[in-house]
């Protein structure tokens, strides 16, 4: 009804593709609502980048002790303040959202108004392809190098599959976050996973209506520019900066205080390895 109303609205003042702008509006109220959460899931993740060193230093300290490890890991995030779940609340917010907008654009051919079948620039229908026929069966199988509704119908929604894949690959070359070359196999296989996620969303994208795989890509490019900002404008203000972790912790001295950050800004002294600031939590670390 939101989409609706927006379209309705638009149209009313003499605005083209209403439909179309309707859904990149949607997008960005969206984005403004979830923005609080977005701005704590990049400080969320900004904090675990810094802390990175000292959890290094943890798992170095017990490395086949994978539950102690994994408790020191627990108390260094919960006295430092960090929530490593955090990344999750924008995504959960939205998807309510995702699966509204699916829904209504399959249902566009029931939808009397032609609300949904409207076109928006170069995409001729929002609510096609697939709801004139099952998931890819308009683009396959090619019969004589041309799929079913034939290239001069079909250019256009490839077209716009092709942008969110680009769009998706550039957001992450952008807010990639470097790599240690110390990812354990589990890592790697999400860091691989990730790679080739730009190109899975794209053959989604082929197999959902336009007007979805417009709102994605006009979340993409709207969620790269927020991040971007918050990561690298000054908008982030994360518990744990790279400044408090720069010194390091001397050797046989145990961070013991409630807070991580203020702990490790008093540390004076420089160690020779992350051995040496393994753990705070381990009073005994010293004598060993």
């Amino acid at each position: 009804e939101l989409l609706r109303y927006g379209s309705v609205s638009l149209t009313e003042r003499g605005i083209q593709n209403a439909t179309g702008w309707s859904i990149f509006g949607l997008t960005l109220f969206v984005k403004i609502l979830t923005y609080p959460l977005t701005k704590k899931q990049i400080e969320s993740s900004m904090a675990q980048q810094n802390l990175a060193p000292m959890i290094k230093a943890i798992k170095a300290r017990y490395p086949d002790d994978k539950d102690k490890a994994n408790a020191e890991t627990a108390r260094v995030y919960e006295q430092a303040g960090v929530n490593p779940l955090a990344g999750c609340l924008p995504t959960l917010f939205t998807l309510p959202i995702f699966w509204g907008l699916y829904r209504a654009l399959l249902d566009a051919s029931s939808d009397t108004s032609g609300l949904f079948n409207q076109s928006f620039y170069f995409i001729p229908d929002l609510a096609g392809p697939t709801t004139r026929e099952n998931g890819t069966a308009w683009l396959l199988p090619l019969v004589d190098g041309q799929p079913p509704i034939g290239w001069e119908a079909a250019w256009p929604y490839v077209t716009l599959s092709a942008l969110i894949v680009i769009a998706q690959l550039i957001s992450q070359e952008l807010i990639k976050q470097p790599e240690t070359g110390e990812e354990t196999e589990s890592q790697k296989n999400t860091l691989l996973l990730v790679k080739f996620l730009p190109f899975m969303i794209g053959w989604f994208s082929l197999n959902v209506p336009a007007g979805l795989g417009l709102y994605w890509f006009s979340n993409t490019v709207l969620t790269t520019a927020t991040q971007i900002y918050l990561r690298y404008g000054g908008g982030a203000n994360p518990v744990v900066t790279e400044k408090m972790m720069a010194p390091k912790i001397k050797l046989g001295t145990a961070i013991r205080s409630s807070a991580i950050a203020s702990a490790a800004l008093a540390a004076p002294a420089l160690a020779d390895s992350p051995e040496d600031a393994a753990v705070a939590s381990d009073p005994a670390a010293s004598s060993n």
